[in-house]
Protein backbone atom coordinates (compact mmCIF):
# COMPACT_ATOMS: atom_id res chain seq x y z
CA UNK A 1 0.00 0.00 0.00
CA UNK A 2 1.92 3.27 -1.09
CA UNK A 3 0.71 6.92 -1.02
CA UNK A 4 -3.21 7.20 -1.14
CA UNK A 5 -4.26 8.96 -4.00
CA UNK A 6 -6.89 12.36 -3.37
CA UNK A 7 -7.80 12.56 -7.07
CA UNK A 8 -6.30 16.11 -6.87
CA UNK A 9 -3.06 15.62 -8.31
CA UNK A 10 -3.03 18.27 -10.94
CA UNK A 11 -4.57 20.80 -9.20
CA UNK A 12 -2.29 20.50 -6.24
CA UNK A 13 1.00 19.41 -7.23
CA UNK A 14 3.76 21.63 -5.61
CA UNK A 15 6.07 23.30 -8.28
CA UNK A 16 6.25 26.87 -8.62
CA UNK A 17 4.26 27.79 -10.96
CA UNK A 18 2.00 30.84 -10.07
CA UNK A 19 -0.75 29.66 -11.80
CA UNK A 20 -1.58 26.94 -9.85
CA UNK A 21 -4.29 27.56 -6.79
CA UNK A 22 -2.76 26.62 -2.78
CA UNK A 23 -3.65 23.01 -2.03
CA UNK A 24 -5.69 24.46 1.27
CA UNK A 25 -8.13 26.70 -1.48
CA UNK A 26 -8.11 23.03 -3.65
CA UNK A 27 -8.83 20.95 -1.05
CA UNK A 28 -12.16 21.26 0.71
CA UNK A 29 -12.27 18.71 3.02
CA UNK A 30 -10.36 18.53 6.68
CA UNK A 31 -9.66 14.92 5.54
CA UNK A 32 -8.18 15.27 2.20
CA UNK A 33 -5.87 18.36 3.47
CA UNK A 34 -4.77 15.94 5.97
CA UNK A 35 -3.80 13.16 3.67
CA UNK A 36 -1.87 15.64 1.76
CA UNK A 37 0.50 17.04 4.33
CA UNK A 38 0.72 13.50 5.09
CA UNK A 39 1.54 11.90 1.63
CA UNK A 40 3.66 15.20 1.05
CA UNK A 41 5.09 14.93 4.51
CA UNK A 42 4.53 18.54 5.51
CA UNK A 43 5.10 19.41 8.91
CA UNK A 44 5.52 16.10 10.26
CA UNK A 45 7.01 15.78 13.57
CA UNK A 46 7.41 11.96 14.56
CA UNK A 47 8.35 9.03 12.61
CA UNK A 48 7.89 5.09 12.96
CA UNK A 49 10.70 2.76 12.06
CA UNK A 50 8.03 -0.53 11.18
CA UNK A 51 8.41 -3.99 11.36
CA UNK A 52 11.81 -6.40 10.92
CA UNK A 53 12.79 -4.23 7.77
CA UNK A 54 12.68 -0.97 9.56
CA UNK A 55 10.91 1.07 7.13
CA UNK A 56 10.45 4.44 8.02
CA UNK A 57 6.94 6.31 7.82
CA UNK A 58 6.36 10.47 9.00
CA UNK A 59 3.40 11.06 10.78
CA UNK A 60 1.48 14.17 12.97
CA UNK A 61 1.55 13.72 16.61
CA UNK A 62 -0.94 15.45 16.98
CA UNK A 63 -3.95 13.35 14.98
CA UNK A 64 -1.85 10.28 16.95
CA UNK A 65 -2.87 11.10 20.35
CA UNK A 66 -6.31 12.35 19.39
CA UNK A 67 -7.33 9.20 18.20
CA UNK A 68 -5.51 7.34 20.63
CA UNK A 69 -4.20 7.51 24.69
CA UNK A 70 -1.56 4.70 24.63
CA UNK A 71 0.18 7.37 21.82
CA UNK A 72 -0.46 10.14 24.31
CA UNK A 73 1.48 8.11 26.68
CA UNK A 74 4.42 6.56 23.88
CA UNK A 75 5.39 10.27 23.41
CA UNK A 76 5.26 11.40 27.20
CA UNK A 77 7.89 14.64 28.06
CA UNK A 78 9.02 14.75 24.81
CA UNK A 79 5.82 15.54 23.37
CA UNK A 80 5.13 17.94 26.42
CA UNK A 81 8.18 19.76 26.08
CA UNK A 82 7.86 20.53 22.70
CA UNK A 83 11.26 19.09 21.37
CA UNK A 84 11.96 20.51 18.04
CA UNK A 85 13.52 17.56 16.32
CA UNK A 86 11.96 14.25 14.69
CA UNK A 87 11.63 11.65 17.06
CA UNK A 88 12.10 8.45 15.36
CA UNK A 89 9.88 5.17 17.21
CA UNK A 90 10.71 1.33 16.98
CA UNK A 91 8.18 -0.73 16.00
CA UNK A 92 9.34 -3.65 15.21
CA UNK A 93 6.66 -5.71 15.89
CA UNK A 94 4.35 -3.60 13.50
CA UNK A 95 3.44 -4.96 10.01
CA UNK A 96 3.74 -1.85 7.59
CA UNK A 97 0.87 -2.57 5.27
CA UNK A 98 -1.32 -3.21 8.63
CA UNK A 99 -0.07 -0.08 10.18
CA UNK A 100 -0.83 1.77 7.33
CA UNK A 101 -4.28 1.19 7.63
CA UNK A 102 -4.50 2.08 10.82
CA UNK A 103 -2.38 5.32 10.09
CA UNK A 104 -5.33 5.75 6.72
CA UNK A 105 -7.86 5.82 9.16
CA UNK A 106 -6.23 8.30 11.85
CA UNK A 107 -6.00 10.56 8.88
CA UNK A 108 -9.12 10.13 7.07
CA UNK A 109 -11.86 8.08 8.77
CA UNK A 110 -11.32 5.18 6.99
CA UNK A 111 -9.70 2.16 4.98
CA UNK A 112 -9.52 0.31 2.20
CA UNK A 113 -9.22 -3.40 2.42
CA UNK A 114 -11.75 -6.16 2.31
CA UNK A 115 -9.37 -8.86 3.02
CA UNK A 116 -10.54 -10.46 6.30
CA UNK A 117 -6.95 -11.41 7.96
CA UNK A 118 -6.11 -7.63 7.28
CA UNK A 119 -9.30 -6.84 8.93
CA UNK A 120 -8.59 -8.77 11.84
CA UNK A 121 -5.11 -7.85 11.72
CA UNK A 122 -6.53 -4.14 12.01
CA UNK A 123 -8.73 -4.61 14.69
CA UNK A 124 -5.73 -6.38 16.89
CA UNK A 125 -3.53 -3.31 16.31
CA UNK A 126 -6.75 -1.17 16.89
CA UNK A 127 -7.02 -3.18 20.44
CA UNK A 128 -3.54 -2.23 20.96
CA UNK A 129 -3.75 1.50 20.55
CA UNK A 130 -6.83 1.85 22.52
CA UNK A 131 -8.29 3.39 19.18
CA UNK A 132 -12.19 2.82 19.92
CA UNK A 133 -13.56 4.51 16.69
CA UNK A 134 -11.37 2.03 14.62
CA UNK A 135 -12.08 -1.02 16.77
CA UNK A 136 -15.80 -0.21 15.85
CA UNK A 137 -15.07 0.11 12.14
CA UNK A 138 -13.44 -2.94 11.82
CA UNK A 139 -16.50 -4.15 13.66
CA UNK A 140 -18.67 -2.79 11.30
CA UNK A 141 -17.12 -4.24 8.19
CA UNK A 142 -16.32 -7.89 9.56
CA UNK A 143 -20.06 -7.85 10.44
CA UNK A 144 -20.79 -6.82 6.79
CA UNK A 145 -18.59 -9.54 5.29
CA UNK A 146 -19.89 -12.19 7.34
CA UNK A 147 -20.14 -15.73 5.12
CA UNK A 148 -20.82 -19.40 5.45
CA UNK A 149 -16.14 -19.99 4.89
CA UNK A 150 -15.33 -17.13 7.11
CA UNK A 151 -17.91 -16.76 9.85
CA UNK A 152 -16.08 -19.46 12.67
CA UNK A 153 -12.76 -17.54 11.87
CA UNK A 154 -14.53 -14.00 12.63
CA UNK A 155 -16.59 -15.87 15.69
CA UNK A 156 -13.47 -16.83 17.53
CA UNK A 157 -11.79 -13.65 16.76
CA UNK A 158 -14.88 -11.95 18.58
CA UNK A 159 -14.55 -14.64 21.46
CA UNK A 160 -10.73 -14.00 21.85
CA UNK A 161 -10.77 -10.05 21.78
CA UNK A 162 -14.04 -9.89 23.80
CA UNK A 163 -15.86 -7.54 21.52
CA UNK A 164 -19.91 -8.30 22.42
CA UNK A 165 -21.16 -6.87 19.01
CA UNK A 166 -18.99 -8.59 17.00
CA UNK A 167 -19.54 -12.05 19.15
CA UNK A 168 -23.49 -10.81 18.85
CA UNK A 169 -23.45 -10.61 15.22
CA UNK A 170 -21.47 -14.55 14.29
CA UNK A 171 -23.75 -15.73 16.79
CA UNK A 172 -26.62 -14.87 15.00
CA UNK A 173 -25.27 -15.90 11.35
CA UNK A 174 -24.39 -19.40 13.04
CA UNK A 175 -27.89 -19.93 13.98
CA UNK A 176 -29.47 -18.69 10.91
CA UNK A 177 -27.07 -20.67 8.68
CA UNK A 178 -25.85 -23.55 10.94
CA UNK A 179 -27.02 -26.12 7.76
CA UNK A 180 -24.79 -25.07 5.44
CA UNK A 181 -22.16 -24.39 7.94
CA UNK A 182 -22.68 -28.38 9.70
CA UNK A 183 -22.38 -30.00 6.29
CA UNK A 184 -20.10 -28.04 4.76
CA UNK A 185 -17.52 -28.76 6.98
CA UNK A 186 -16.40 -25.66 7.81
CA UNK A 187 -16.59 -26.41 11.99
CA UNK A 188 -13.05 -28.12 11.44
CA UNK A 189 -10.91 -24.79 12.72
CA UNK A 190 -13.23 -24.04 15.75
CA UNK A 191 -11.39 -24.71 18.96
CA UNK A 192 -13.20 -26.82 21.50
CA UNK A 193 -14.40 -24.34 23.86
CA UNK A 194 -16.29 -22.15 21.04
CA UNK A 195 -17.43 -25.68 19.44
CA UNK A 196 -19.28 -26.32 23.00
CA UNK A 197 -20.57 -23.18 23.21
CA UNK A 198 -22.37 -23.48 19.41
CA UNK A 199 -23.43 -26.82 20.35
CA UNK A 200 -25.13 -25.94 23.73
CA UNK A 201 -27.73 -23.28 21.57
CA UNK A 202 -31.37 -24.29 21.44
CA UNK A 203 -31.68 -22.52 18.23
CA UNK A 204 -29.70 -24.21 16.16
CA UNK A 205 -31.35 -24.78 12.66
CA UNK A 206 -29.43 -27.94 11.60
CA UNK A 207 -30.52 -31.98 11.34
CA UNK A 208 -29.12 -33.56 14.98
CA UNK A 209 -27.41 -36.25 12.99
CA UNK A 210 -25.66 -33.39 10.49
CA UNK A 211 -24.60 -32.35 13.96
CA UNK A 212 -23.21 -35.18 14.88
CA UNK A 213 -21.44 -36.11 11.77
CA UNK A 214 -19.99 -32.29 11.51
CA UNK A 215 -18.34 -32.85 15.51
CA UNK A 216 -17.04 -36.31 14.28
CA UNK A 217 -15.23 -34.71 12.02
CA UNK A 218 -13.89 -32.04 13.95
CA UNK A 219 -12.68 -34.63 16.45
CA UNK A 220 -10.50 -36.82 13.60
CA UNK A 221 -9.44 -33.49 12.67
CA UNK A 222 -8.59 -32.72 16.41
CA UNK A 223 -6.37 -35.99 16.62
CA UNK A 224 -4.48 -35.56 13.37
CA UNK A 225 -3.52 -32.48 15.27
CA UNK A 226 -2.06 -34.30 18.45
CA UNK A 227 -0.57 -36.98 16.16
CA UNK A 228 -3.52 -39.37 17.18
CA UNK A 229 -4.98 -41.72 15.30
CA UNK A 230 -8.81 -41.07 14.20
CA UNK A 231 -9.76 -44.86 14.02
CA UNK A 232 -8.77 -45.24 17.49
CA UNK A 233 -12.63 -45.44 18.99
CA UNK A 234 -10.48 -45.07 22.67
CA UNK A 235 -8.70 -42.02 21.62
CA UNK A 236 -11.68 -40.12 19.39
CA UNK A 237 -13.44 -40.56 22.77
CA UNK A 238 -11.01 -39.10 24.62
CA UNK A 239 -11.13 -35.71 22.02
CA UNK A 240 -14.89 -35.57 21.75
CA UNK A 241 -16.02 -36.65 25.35
CA UNK A 242 -16.66 -32.94 26.32
CA UNK A 243 -18.69 -32.26 23.73
CA UNK A 244 -20.60 -35.79 22.68
CA UNK A 245 -22.84 -35.19 25.50
CA UNK A 246 -24.24 -31.70 23.96
CA UNK A 247 -25.51 -33.67 21.03
CA UNK A 248 -28.78 -35.03 21.13
CA UNK A 249 -29.02 -38.40 20.13
CA UNK A 250 -33.09 -38.83 21.12
CA UNK A 251 -33.83 -36.22 18.47
CA UNK A 252 -32.41 -38.72 15.92
CA UNK A 253 -33.90 -41.20 14.18
CA UNK A 254 -33.55 -45.09 15.16
CA UNK A 255 -32.50 -45.23 11.73
CA UNK A 256 -29.60 -42.59 11.71
CA UNK A 257 -28.44 -43.73 15.01
CA UNK A 258 -28.84 -47.12 13.99
CA UNK A 259 -26.61 -46.67 10.89
CA UNK A 260 -24.18 -43.81 11.51
CA UNK A 261 -23.60 -43.37 15.37
CA UNK A 262 -23.31 -46.75 16.59
CA UNK A 263 -20.58 -47.87 13.70
CA UNK A 264 -18.30 -44.98 14.81
CA UNK A 265 -18.28 -47.29 18.06
CA UNK A 266 -17.40 -43.82 20.17
CA UNK A 267 -20.49 -43.82 22.76
CA UNK A 268 -20.55 -46.10 26.19
CA UNK A 269 -22.33 -49.09 25.58
CA UNK A 270 -24.85 -48.08 28.61
CA UNK A 271 -24.81 -44.71 26.79
CA UNK A 272 -25.96 -46.70 23.12
CA UNK A 273 -28.65 -48.77 25.13
CA UNK A 274 -29.95 -45.83 26.70
CA UNK A 275 -30.86 -44.56 23.89
CA UNK A 276 -32.06 -47.38 21.86
CA UNK A 277 -34.76 -47.80 24.86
Amino acid sequence: MGEINTGKEKAINRTTSATLEPWQVVLSKSTDRWLYVWNNKLFTDVAFSVGFDEEVIECHKILLVLHSPVFETMFGQRWQSKEIHMQTISLPDEEMEIFKFFLEFVYTGSFSTSDIDKLISVLVLGKKYMCNQLIKKCIEQLTDALTVQNVMQIYQVAELMDEPDLNKATEEYILHNANSLFTSGKITKINKTDLGKILKNDELNVAEIDLFNAVYSWGRGECLKMNGNPDDSSFMYDVLKDVIPLIRFTNMSPEDFSLQVVPKNILPLEDTVTIFR
